[in-house]
């Protein structure tokens, strides 16, 4: 998975069936509102995606994402892991010229929470024992 804390299934039957670029295209095209785009993790798929289908621009909002950082970085002491995996498809999102909101690691290491609402949040169900798990890994 990537990630640390929790012990993911090895088997969803909920995967698509077609690449993430198609789905992404498919949803866009079925729909009459723009769309934000929130990317958590690496923007191989957006850069991809922006490539093959640049007219569906047009239905994008904005975009929000994790990444990059003004402080340093996880990966090296300046490189964030979602830029430096592929700064090719970074330097693709920046120059887009969609409205992008970078939030950036150093904002997301203050972002914290206390044990209380971890706890909540792991009664919850099974979604949230995953958010709990990995939250209290990563500290």
């Amino acid at each position: 998975s990537g990630m640390e804390g929790y012990d993911f299934p090895e088997e969803n039957s909920h995967l698509l069936k077609q690449p993430a670029v198609e789905a992404w295209h498919d949803v866009l095209n079925k729909t009459e509102k723009k769309i934000t785009l929130i990317l958590t993790g690496s923007y191989t798929n957006f850069a991809l995606w922006y490539r093959e289908y640049p007219e569906d621009v047009l239905k994008i909002e904005r975009v929000i994402v994790m990444g990059g950082s003004l402080s340093g970085g996880n990966m090296t002491s300046a490189a964030e892991f979602n830029v430096f995996t592929d700064p090719e498809a970074a330097k693709i999102l920046l120059s887009s010229n969609l409205s992008v909101t970078m939030i950036g690691l150093d904002v997301t290491l203050k972002a914290l929470v206390d044990r209380d609402w971890i706890q909540k949040v792991a009664a919850l169900n099974e979604s949230g024992k995953m958010l709990a798990a990995l939250i209290s890994h990563y500290n």
